[in-house]
């Protein structure tokens, strides 16, 4: 899929999987919390985040591409609204308690 708006959620999705890749090889001071941290545990190991980035890659895609091709364009973007609100809220979440990718982390 090539929508602009889909090419945005994909883009902020890499970061936030950028960030809890950097930040689950600092397990004394990040864990991973949320519905993600249900799923992956507190601290993840690099193979279950790939494959939680993978599908939700994936899962994120086929579902925005349904939306688009059986005609419902109003939900399409909800659906697009909610999923890069959630994924810029956990970008900035992440930043504010010290992730920085590349760089070394500076846990508040």
């Amino acid at each position: 899929m090539r929508h602009p708006a889909e090419i945005s959620w994909q883009a902020m999705n890499a970061v936030d999987i950028a960030q809890t890749v950097d930040a689950s090889h600092d397990p004394q001071h990040f864990r991973e919390t949320g519905p993600a941290g249900l799923v992956l545990g507190k601290h993840p190991s690099d193979g279950r985040l790939a494959v939680w980035a993978v599908g939700a890659i994936a899962g994120h895609a086929l579902v925005s591409n349904w939306l688009l091709e059986n005609d419902h364009p109003r939900l399409f973007w909800a659906w697009q609204f909610v999923t890069f609100a959630e994924s810029t809220s956990s970008v900035a979440q992440n930043i504010y308690v010290g992730v920085r990718i590349g760089a070394p982390n500076s846990p508040r």
